[in-house]
């Protein structure tokens, strides 16, 4: 729902932190062989290890992990994963399995529909993932995507009268 963020334990005892407007959903068990869970918004997972797999599908990416920590956001069919613990494997639903990425500790790597993941690169997980604490961090994001969240996170209706703004971006952090 908007405006909720929820909380959830997993039938494995994994933890998930959803953000405000996000879907997940999964079995009331999992196989002997796979932790399956799929995503539509932005959560935070903290895996059980448990010697199985636990993979977050989002409509173009899975994520693959044993035991760790990392966010997931996957909207407009960008995902982007963060790592805060561990070791994640990115891999495009539509290519082979040799064709994914790789990211540890304090990594990031985004995947938009038709092109390759990027590269991973080094963030400050605390501001990245700080929804957990409910701040709202803004880096150099155009305002459609800044009010679309502000849409998703407050469930309030904000218009743009003024077509000259559209195309500036914003910096914020509350």
């Amino acid at each position: 729902q908007h405006g909720e963020r929820r909380t959830i334990v997993l039938p494995d005892q994994s933890e998930v932190n959803l953000n405000v407007g996000t879907t997940l959903h999964y079995e009331s068990t999992f196989s002997d062989s796979l932790r399956l869970v799929h995503l539509d918004g932005e959560a935070f997972f903290e895996v059980e290890s448990d010697g199985r797999p636990f993979v977050v599908q989002t409509p173009t990416t899975l994520i693959r992990v044993l035991g760790t920590s990392f966010n997931v956001r996957s909207r407009e069919r960008t995902t982007t994963v963060i790592v805060k613990e561990g070791v994640v494997s990115v891999q495009n639903m539509n290519k082979t399995s040799g064709s994914g990425m790789i990211l540890s500790l304090r990594e990031k790597s985004i995947h938009r529909p038709g092109e390759s993941i990027t590269l991973p690169e080094m963030v400050d997980t605390e501001k990245a993932i700080g929804w957990l604490r409910g701040e709202l961090v803004f880096k150099g994001i155009p305002i459609e995507q800044v009010m679309a969240e502000l849409t998703r996170v407050f469930d309030v209706e904000i218009i743009v009268n003024d077509d000259k703004i559209r195309p500036r971006t914003i910096t914020a952090m509350r």
